[in-house]
């Protein structure tokens, strides 16, 4: 029933990604949210591909509410209308949300959202997400290359018949996974890891620029605390020996830190659109610092050679 779908890396990415954001084990479980997102695509000769995920919404939870509602805002609306001309000639395929750590199905209110994109289009796809589904097996032991729930935390449902409405049974949609499977769980392992660490819930402009701050006051004061104690000491030999016991960590530091800054910008691709200007803003700010950190490599290099 339908065409058939196919998915890559990238848009899975990019779904457990949003949902890992903002329900991971480092967010007290009454403050998870549930996310919301559309499925990006094409449609042809009875395929639909999907070649990206666009995260655009979340919720928090409420304790008086058993299930989480998520759903659009007018800002919503009017944003997913500009990005609908900018895709173009591919379109909106379908939309995808989590449930985190409950079961993978349509909801009352799901079967509603679903409704309006078969409404459109017949083959218009929901997939539901959990990652904490993924938490359940050893990802790096990972070796079987069969698709299910368990591959990369989803399933895929559609509406049996959109003329009963939301009274319509919904039924999962097979699908196929283009790509290395064990890889692309590998991925998905350290997500786990960086986005908590990386890409926090909320007040995300804040604490970026914090850190920026913070690590630029740490990079210029880790080089001129050397600088300036080797300048006082008179003797040549105490002056390498004094160099040759801090440099390596100093080096150290700097080269961590490029790598770190560089997960950061990694992990700012999986921020909702609607923050979008803050991602173009910190990718900057991020590559900026980068730059920071390397002219201080280079003024190590220098003393270095002077020493």
């Amino acid at each position: 029933m339908g065409s058939k779908v196919l998915l890559t890396q990238k848009p899975i990415l990019k779904i457990v990604a949003s949902a890992i954001r903002f329900a991971n084990y480092s967010i007290i479980k009454e403050e998870w949210g549930e996310i919301y997102g559309l499925l990006q695509g094409k449609i042809k000769s009875d395929l639909l591909r999907v070649t990206d995920a666009i995260p655009f919404s979340h919720t928090i939870n409420e304790k008086s509410e058993i299930f989480l509602k998520v759903g659009f805002s007018s800002e919503d609306y009017v944003a997913a209308a500009e990005l609908s001309e900018k895709i173009s000639p591919e379109f909106f395929v379908g939309w995808f949300h989590s449930h985190p750590d409950i079961d993978l199905f349509l909801s009352d209110f799901d079967l509603e959202t679903t409704l309006g994109y078969q409404s459109q289009n017949p083959d218009a796809i929901a997939l539901v997400v959990d990652p904490f589904l993924l938490l359940k097996e050893n990802l790096r032991d990972y070796d079987d290359n069969s698709l299910s729930e368990k591959t990369f935390g989803f399933k895929i449902f559609r509406l049996k018949n959109i003329n009963l409405g939301v009274e319509s049974d919904f039924y999962e949609v097979d699908w196929e996974f283009q790509g290395d499977i064990l890889k692309t769980r590998k991925r998905i392992d350290d997500l786990f890891d960086q986005i908590p660490k990386y890409l926090p819930p909320k007040n995300i402009e804040n604490r970026f620029q914090k850190y920026i701050n913070l690590q630029k006051k740490k990079i210029e004061r880790k080089f001129h605390s050397l600088n300036d104690y080797i300048k006082q000491i008179k003797n040549p030999e105490k002056c390498k020996e004094v160099f040759e016991d801090q440099f390596p960590d100093i080096k150290d530091y700097y080269n961590s830190l490029i790598k770190t800054i560089k997960k950061r910008i990694t992990v700012l691709e999986y921020s909702e659109y609607k923050e979008r200007n803050i991602k173009r803003e910190f990718t900057e700010k991020f590559e900026n610092l980068i730059k920071i950190v390397e002219k201080f490599n280079e003024k190590l290099k220098r003393l270095e050679n002077d020493i």
